[in-house]
């Protein structure tokens, strides 16, 4: 996702706001089931874990939730299993454009709780949505004519646009809050890599290959995540799978808009090719734990 950052600035407009914890050194580097084992491409990711050239495998594992969160979850699990449809995922919203506000706070809540169990420190992002032009940082703005999702060094602000929400909703339908799922558990996943110390986040003279390895982590850190959401039956998998596939696929796929000062960014070049972010999403999907994504510090 793109980053850039500068000093000073408010956020405002249609927005989503919990608090976060980042270094404000990351805008600067930045321009921009559990089961079985998997056979996974070799990507910059898993060459710093284990060294591979052509794939690898990756055992199968999960990391038991907190008592709290169990039970806050217990709604979506019932005794004669119906089917896990996206809507479980924040059963008190909608899954329609104007629920988008109420869907990025349920989901970055449930995001955050996790990782603050598992990381044993407060993790939390702060995010804002579909913001007013004016109410963006005037170092950011030019992104807002990408019609994504961008981090802004200048706040430490995640802004999501109105356009992006539009694209999402006409894109997913009901499926909105696991494409709205995969984006902010990739940016809570950048905020666990900061708070833990991950070596080689936050570095300002970093490569693009250093990047993609801290983009991938990222990603693989969604599967982490998803692997405790889909055992307790909050979401369906697969499903998730997929639409984050298509959804990265998207993201790619947006034109960078010409002559309002960031014509070099390079999606791919920073994050990587969508096979390779996805291998890092089974990584972590597949291992359920941070540690099988190369996370410091945990289990």
């Amino acid at each position: 996702m793109p980053a850039v950052a500068g000093p000073g600035g408010r956020y405002g407009g249609d927005a989503m706001i919990t608090t976060r914890r980042r270094s404000e050194a990351r805008g600067s580097r930045r321009s921009a089931r559990s089961g079985g084992e998997v056979a996974l491409s070799c990507t910059m990711l898993l060459a710093a874990l284990v060294g591979c050239t052509t794939s690898a495998g990756v055992s199968s594992g999960t990391e038991a939730p907190t008592e709290a969160r169990t039970e806050a979850r217990t709604a979506a699990v019932t005794t004669s299993t119906p089917p896990v449809t996206p809507e479980l995922l924040c059963p008190n919203t909608g899954t329609a454009r104007q629920d988008a506000p109420a869907l990025v706070m349920c989901i970055s809540t449930d995001v955050s709780d996790y990782w603050t169990a598992v990381v044993g420190q407060p993790i939390q992002e702060l995010i804002v949505v579909a913001p007013e032009p004016e109410s963006v940082p005037g170092e950011c703005q030019a992104f807002l004519s990408f019609g994504t999702a961008f981090y802004c060094g200048t706040d430490a602000t995640v802004y999501i646009t109105a356009a992006l929400l539009d694209l999402y909703a006409t894109t997913f339908g009901d499926g909105l809050p696991y494409a709205l799922a995969g984006l902010v558990a990739h940016e809570i996943g950048h905020v666990v890599q900061d708070v833990v110390g991950q070596p080689g986040f936050d570095n300002p003279e970093g490569t693009d290959e250093q990047s993609q390895v801290t983009e991938q982590q990222a990603d693989c850190l969604i599967g982490v995540w998803v692997a405790d959401a889909a055992r307790v039956g909050q979401l369906d998998p697969v499903t998730f799978r997929a639409i984050v596939e298509q959804e990265l696929t998207i993201l790619n796929q947006l034109p960078v808009p010409q002559g309002v000062g960031i014509d070099d960014y390079d999606q791919v070049a920073t994050h990587g090719t969508i096979e390779q972010r996805m291998a890092a999403y089974e990584v972590g999907m597949a291992g359920g734990r941070g540690s099988a994504c190369g996370l410091v510090g945990v289990p």
